[in-house]
């Protein structure tokens, strides 16, 4: 049966309302089920998983590798908190995916450029040793 004040569904026996107290009415069932939500709308999904925000990845990467790819994984990983504490669950997890994104593209990109830079010093070694110099 269902409480004809806040619509909880009840155990048929119950003189009570387990959600708010009302008294429920010795009738019957209630024909009327409760109030459906809105779509969307309602408590946030069960157990609540902890959102990473690589943050300091992103950091890192802007200090180490590629300055404008750790910067866009700054501004990302800086909305994820934020997202979580306004209840916005998916939001967090959207920028947390985009900061991991950006900040695996920073070290990459760091670490071609890295590389190629290594090849040629040590290509510019050489042909100063060829030269004599």
């Amino acid at each position: 049966m269902f409480c004809p004040k806040c619509g909880a569904e009840n155990n048929e026996t119950a003189k009570y309302c387990a959600s708010c107290g009302q008294p429920m009415e010795v009738a019957g069932p209630s024909p009327v089920p409760p109030p459906a939500a809105p779509m969307g709308v309602g408590p946030a999904p069960a157990p609540m998983q902890k959102v990473p925000n690589y943050l300091v990845h992103a950091i890192l990467v802007a200090v180490l590798c590629c300055v404008p790819c750790g910067v866009v994984g700054i501004v990302f990983a800086s909305q994820v908190n934020a997202k979580l504490q306004a209840g916005d669950y998916r939001g967090a997890v959207e920028a947390s995916t985009k900061a991991k994104m950006w900040t695996t593209i920073g070290f990459v990109v760091g670490l071609v450029l890295g590389i190629l830079m290594l090849i040629g010093v040590l290509l510019g070694e050489e042909e100063m040793a060829g030269a004599g110099l």
